[in-house]
């Protein structure tokens, strides 16, 4: 693993206790680096992105005489009346989205001093909208009825708060200084003063998920950009390096995040943004980052879980396809001097300039777009994938990858977990696994549903099929599904990697509850890289049995023949085929809600033992559909 030249003088704040008084003093003496450049700089009409950012300019010259959508008080209590957010988020983020339009059409449009004078008018009817809004937290985060809190700290009024910071600074000659005062003392009392009198009662200054990097550096950053008091800033950051401590300790020592990659982006992202503020504020003294192997582990996660065609290893709530944001990879890239994260995040640049600019996805915001020309590489690649990807074992998160070896056909990718089902964003899935040909997911986890009230209920979320066992290639033993909790684990009995096969042997007894009757549940997966296929064996010893089954969970097209089941996508396909003593019993075709509010499908193909015994044997094999037999 490459290590990044360190950094003279500089102090990484998580691995040196420093007080008040002695960040007090490096704040003072630091003349500090602009954290944003300004708005007639170069960098922001960067010609790469003229046909990327065309139809932005131009839905926001469409909005420039346009309200806000209104957040409603009927949509503020919303949540809280059905269990329903998505309603009042698609109005919120929407609106942070027209904000971003007008913003950066702004910083683009300076050929054109009429439409800038329109941009800019309509920045600032925007920032004053957003200034009114009663609450900057979303109601899902907000325990009174009314779904308002001004002085709730959550993941989205973390990022209005540095969103604000981050305009005020970069359009100050712009925003009008009465808009100015007004929204800076609110950031002041609603986040500073609130964040230093309440730390300890923010339930997320202690959690070790994404809201704590998410939150800190919403305050922290705001607080960097905004705050002249340096005593208050230094009490600020003092505070919340302890609870930022506690952040990276939540990532497994190598590097691994049971939240997946795409909340290793969200979180992960904003403590990199915050580790760049923080290093621009005090003259490259102060860091998050310097001379730590772990972060340098971390920062690696997010590409060693992305899978050609931008798929991703998506065990917990993870959508199976997602381009990581490249800006994120590229910043990370060079700043630890990785090749990895770098290469990808210029191959990420070049394929978002290569698509058309998505303006109605929900995070299409100012970050997103401003971060992409802060952080654009210079040179991107020449539209060539990856290299062939090496075999990666996360042991102490249980995640292992791997991949075929074979030049003649689309490339096998197969992973599987262990841990336990007490995980950030848990599923009760260990000893899940998913399998890709090429760019296309054969065998595969749902991964997000739809976000409501009942999915962040502990005793309601494992009834939806993305978090049960049922919705994941898992055995139901005498009709259990895996039980939720630390308690319920799995451990890895073996690992072993040869020249073109990987074997992985999984104890999955103790993810089940006693209701299941079983005395033991073990799984292997033999994995053949040359010519590739792969094997599942689930071996059961139970107490007694009144019905076993083990299934794999697909939405491919399935035809079950006599003696195999044929998954189809395309022009790919594979045949699962029983092994001796075990048969196809049927498939099923189940419903659930993705994370758009839309209904989805999967069908789960159910093996089960010829012979039905205490000791019983699931075995199949997954192999290319050109193979005629199974030795």
């Amino acid at each position: 693993m490459p290590q990044p030249e360190s950094k003279e003088g500089c102090i990484n704040l998580l691995e040196a206790s420093y007080s008040k008084e002695k960040l007090l003093r490096i704040l003072e003496n630091s003349q500090g680096k602009a954290l944003l450049p300004p708005a007639d700089h170069a960098i922001w009409r960067n010609a790469r992105y003229d046909t990327y950012f065309k139809p932005l300019i131009a839905l926001a010259e469409q909005e420039a005489e346009q309200a806000l959508p209104e957040l409603t008080n009927d949509l503020y209590a919303e949540f809280h009346r059905s269990g329903n957010r998505s309603r009042f988020e698609t109005v919120y983020f929407e609106r942070r989205r027209r904000i971003a339009r007008a913003a950066i059409a702004y910083l683009r449009l300076d050929h054109d001093t009429a439409a800038r004078e329109r941009m800019g008018r309509s920045l600032i009817e925007k920032l004053e909208a957003l200034g009114e809004d009663e609450s900057w937290a979303v109601p899902a985060h907000v325990e009174s009825t009314s779904g308002k809190d001004p002085f709730q700290i959550d993941l989205f009024g973390g990022e209005t708060a540095s969103l604000v910071a981050e305009l005020l600074v970069l359009f100050n000659s712009l925003i009008p200084r009465s808009l100015t005062e007004k929204l800076r003392q609110r950031i002041e009392t609603q986040f500073f003063d609130n964040y230093l009198e309440r730390h300890e009662e923010f339930w997320w200054t202690k959690t070790s998920n994404n809201w704590n990097a998410v939150c800190h550096q919403g305050v922290v950053g705001a607080a960097l950009l905004l705050l002249k008091d340096t005593a208050k800033l230094a009490e600020i950051l003092n505070l919340s390096c302890h609870y930022l401590n506690t952040f990276i300790g939540g990532f497994a020592d190598d590097g691994g995040c049971s939240e997946g990659p795409i909340y290793w982006s969200y979180g992960f992202g904003w403590f990199s943004k915050l580790n760049a503020q923080l290093e621009a504020r005090s003259d490259g003294r102060l860091s998050l980052f310097e001379g730590s192997d772990k972060i340098q582990k971390i920062a690696r996660f997010g590409s060693l879980m992305t899978l050609p065609g931008d798929c991703l290893v998506n065990f917990a709530d993870c959508p199976s396809k997602a381009l990581l944001r490249p800006s994120v990879l590229t910043y990370l890239g060079e700043r630890l001097q990785d090749p990895l994260c770098l290469d990808h995040g210029r191959r990420n640049y070049r394929k978002l300039l290569e698509r058309q600019i998505e303006l109605n996805k929900e995070r299409s915001d100012f970050f997103l777009f401003s971060d992409l020309l802060l952080r654009d590489p210079g040179a991107i690649d020449s539209g060539q994938e990856a290299g062939r990807s090496e075999d990666i074992f996360l042991k102490d998160l249980n995640v292992t990858i791997a991949h075929s070896h074979n030049s003649d056909a689309p490339q096998w990718h197969f992973a599987a977990k262990g841990g336990h089902n007490d995980e950030s964003h848990n599923h009760n899935d260990c000893g899940s696994y998913i399998l890709n040909i090429g760019e296309i997911p054969m065998i595969q986890e749902i991964g997000t549903p739809e976000y409501n009230k009942d999915y962040f209920d502990p005793k309601r979320r494992h009834e939806y099929l993305a978090a049960r066992t049922k919705g994941h290639s898992l055995a139901v033993i005498n009709g259990q599904e895996q039980a939720a909790g630390a308690a319920f684990h799995s451990e890895i009995l073996g690992h072993l990697a040869a020249e073109d096969e990987l074997q992985v042997t999984m104890d999955l007894t103790q993810a089940y509850p006693v209701a299941a009757r079983c005395r033991r549940y073990r799984r292997t997966f033999r994995f053949h890289q040359g010519a590739p296929f792969l094997e599942v064996t689930d071996e059961f010893d139970l107490e007694s049995v009144d019905s076993l089954e083990s299934a794999v969970i697909t939405n491919c097209s399935v035809q079950v023949l006599s003696d195999r089941a044929v998954l189809s996508h395309q022009d790919t396909s594979v045949a699962l085929v029983p092994l001796e003593g075990t048969r196809i019993q049927d498939f099923e075709h189940l419903s659930f809600t993705d994370h758009h509010g839309a209904e989805a499908h999967v069908h789960r193909i159910r093996f089960s033992p010829v012979s039905l015994d205490t000791s019983s044997r699931i075995a199949y094999r997954v192999i290319p559909t050109a193979s005629a037999r199974v030795g």
